[in-house]
């Protein structure tokens, strides 16, 4: 039984358009390929958030390694790449700090608590944590 035909079509007619032609219930204005792209973005973006929010509320680690340590007219700062997704961190540093930090450090640096933890090399001796 179409819909046409059913109980719950008594009394309701289709909305028609400039030529008279009946627009069906099912008809979209946004064609399938597009309606599936978008389905697919809006999908995608769930799964980021869902995986940015299971990592702060675990207190995930994000690590990295100090790839360069240099000064300007700024101050001193040291350079770190992550592990995931290869980001450049760039933070200006105060003078006893700077001085302990060396390339090739490794940096834990947990996300909910905002606690960082510098080792000699990954899987080393701590040399600070903050």
């Amino acid at each position: 039984m179409t819909f046409e035909h059913s109980s719950i079509a008594r009394g309701f007619r289709f909305p028609t358009g400039p030529k008279g032609e009946v627009k069906r219930p099912y008809d979209h204005p946004i064609p399938m390929p597009s309606r599936t792209l978008v389905g697919i973005l809006i999908t995608l973006a769930g799964v980021i958030t869902l995986i940015a929010g299971v990592a702060y509320l675990t207190d995930a680690p994000v690590e990295a390694t100090i790839t360069e340590k240099g000064s300007n007219d700024e101050g001193r700062y040291v350079v770190a790449t992550t592990h995931i997704g290869g980001l450049e961190i760039i933070r200006y540093l105060p003078a006893h700090e700077w001085a302990i930090i060396q390339p090739g450090n490794h940096l834990v640096y947990h996300i909910q608590s905002g606690t960082l933890k510098i080792y000699t090399t990954e899987g080393g001796m701590l040399i600070w944590s903050g």
